[in-house]
């Protein structure tokens, strides 16, 4: 039997929990599902300094890696045929980035359906402090600690170090947008704060002509 494999992706500084995929259409099309978690999210640690601490650990080469690894692995599977990859806001640039880095026998198994995939951040302050970051303190990096708000399931601090990695998907993920091949489907929440309505024209604008593309809008928020 040749399977249909989801994978799903959680956003940065959040959990497999928030990002709990429950389309009925989707659900009903897959005959495995894999949960992914991106190194040092999600963990054991109980006060929100430990979180932040332990997060700070890890960088955007290490959510690459993960991601890429566990991609290529299961493409590499002769029981899978496709592999449906729903990446949550930075995740969705990191299942990009992960395809991009395959071979195209990989890549032909491959869809991306990213969820608020953002072209920049329209969150003044949050904008305000990506830019900051690209001032390098090394010392200071793991050491300040930014509130981040969001909902139950995600860290609500941050350190600057991993502000600059999200900054580095991010930049990262718009340049090889030119380079996708594999089919992009986007979710677009009407009510995002962080993410409007017009990423979704500037991404499509970003893909090749030839890439399979489609957008969806959904209610809710990011």
């Amino acid at each position: 039997m040749i399977k249909t494999v989801a994978v799903v992706i959680h956003g940065w500084t959040a959990s497999p929990p928030k990002f709990a995929f429950e389309l009925p259409w989707f659900l009903g099309k897959v005959d495995e599902l894999v949960s992914l978690t991106l190194p040092g999210h999600a963990t054991a640690h109980k006060t929100e300094k430990e979180k932040a601490a332990w997060l700070s650990q890890f960088s955007y080469r290490d959510w690459e890696e993960y991601v890429h690894g566990k991609l290529s692995t299961l493409a590499q599977r002769e029981d899978v045929g496709k592999i449906i990859v729903i990446g949550h806001s930075m995740s969705g640039y990191l299942a990009l980035i992960s395809t991009v880095k395959m071979k195209q026998t990989q890549r032909e198994k491959i869809m991306v359906a990213a969820d608020n995939l953002p072209s920049r951040l329209h969150f003044f302050l949050f904008g305000l402090m990506l830019h900051l970051t690209k001032i390098p303190i090394p010392f200071l990096m793991h050491r300040i600690m930014l509130p981040k708000g969001g909902e139950a399931g995600s860290n609500q601090l941050v350190t600057w170090k991993n502000v600059r990695d999200l900054n580095k998907v991010f930049h990262r993920g718009k340049k090889i947008l030119p380079k996708v091949t594999v089919p992009v489907l986007l979710f677009q929440a009407e009510k995002d704060p962080s993410v409007k309505k017009e990423s979704v024209r500037c991404i499509r604008n970003h893909l090749p002509i030839f890439t399979s593309f489609r957008a969806v809008s959904l209610a809710g928020g990011h």
